[in-house]
This record gives structure tokens, C-alpha cells and sequence, in this order.
């Protein structure tokens, strides 16, 4: 599962968005052979590019929606859901959209009854995960982490901060990403 933010919902922000989605996989020697879609005008605009690249386009029914698409909606939703509320706090509004990065990585993180005992992260990178480092912190968990740039010589200076973890840093192995209450600014 990909998720990756549109400015609008025209039909050239979608051609940008499906590129980066084709990109991403061709880096990992993925080839998009066919993309099914629901059959808005919005996507039909689309389909001349994906074509021209050699990509099928198949649209679902006039007045239905593509199945397995809305199906993982549903679940990023509710799984969005779930997360918000196990929270002790009220999200701030500003994670939100990390916090749909997360889902969507543990998503990716876990086998399903498709890839099982594989999960579909390893099937497509074939990097092996460390679930022990990765998965040690959860999004919204509450930590006390060292402040940025600080030796901790200075006594009178701030020498840790509360954060919020945020979601996981995928490119090295254990590290979080925490969103510092006081400044604001993800680490």
C-alpha cells in the first residue's frame, strides 16, 4: 500500500501522484503492467499517460467503485480510527498526516492472508526488518528524548525534551521519528 498526498484532485496532480507510485516500484525492479480504477473523469484523464507508458487501464462499472481500492480504504481508515482512539490526548491536527504514514508502513509492515508469513514491505524491497528495533515504539507513545544539538556540558540549557513518536524511520534500522511538544519540529 502507497499513500502519497495530492494538492488537488485534478487530473494532472493524479498523473504526478501515479508516477511517483510507478517510480517507486520500478526502483525496486517492479514493472506496473495494468492499474484498474473507478471510472471518474478524473482518472479517465489519465489514462492516454499510463497507456503511453505501456500500462493497461481497466475501469470498474459506471456507478461502482473499484473493490479492492475501497477496501483498503476502509481499513486505513479504521485502522486511523483505532489509533486516535487509544490516544490519552487529543491528536494535534498537524500529525495527522504522519499519522497516516505510520499506518500505512505498519500496514506494510505486517503479513496478511495474501503474503503470509511474508509481509509485503520484504516483498517488494527484500530488506529484512527487525521487528524488535522497529516496532519498539508506537505512534502517539509520549517520550522524553535528548534535545537536538546539545553536548550536555551546559547545566543551565534544556537537555531533553517530551516528544511524540510519530512513526519509524524506515531507512535506519530502530529509529523513531518524534515530534518535539516544545519546538514543534519532527526528529
Amino acid at each position: 500500500m502507497m499513500v502519497i498526498k495530492l494538492t488537488s484532485k485534478l487530473s494532472k496532480d493524479i498523473v504526478k501522484a501515479l508516477e511517483k507510485v510507478i517510480n517507486a516500484y520500478r526502483l525496486h525492479k517492479y514493472l506496473i503492467k495494468k492499474i484498474r480504477c473507478d471510472r471518474e473523469s478524473v482518472f479517465r484523464g489519465c489514462e492516454e499517460l499510463l497507456r503511453g507508458k505501456g500500462i493497461e487501464v481497466s475501469f470498474s462499472s459506471p456507478g461502482r467503485h473499484e473493490r479492492r481500492a475501497e477496501r483498503c480504504i476502509r481499513t486505513l481508515k479504521g485502522r486511523i480510527r483505532a489509533t486516535i482512539f487509544g490516544l490519552r490526548y487529543k491528536l494535534p491536527r498537524q500529525l495527522l498526516e504522519r499519522l497516516i504514514y505510520d499506518v500505512v508502513n505498519t500496514i506494510n509492515l505486517t503479513p496478511n492472508t495474501r503474503t503470509s508469513p511474508l509481509h509485503p514491505s520484504y516483498l517488494i524491497t527484500g530488506v529484512i526488518t527487525d521487528f524488535k528495533k522497529t516496532l519498539r515504539a508506537k505512534f502517539g507513545d509520549i517520550v522524553l528524548c535528548k534535545t537536538p544539538n546539545t553536548d550536555g556540558r551546559d547545566i543551565e540549557q534544556e537537555q531533553s525534551q517530551y516528544g511524540i513518536v510519530v512513526g519509524k524511520d524506515l531507512s535506519t534500522p530502530g529509529s523513531i521519528l518524534v515530534f518535539l511538544i516544545s519546538s514543534k519540529a519532527v526528529v
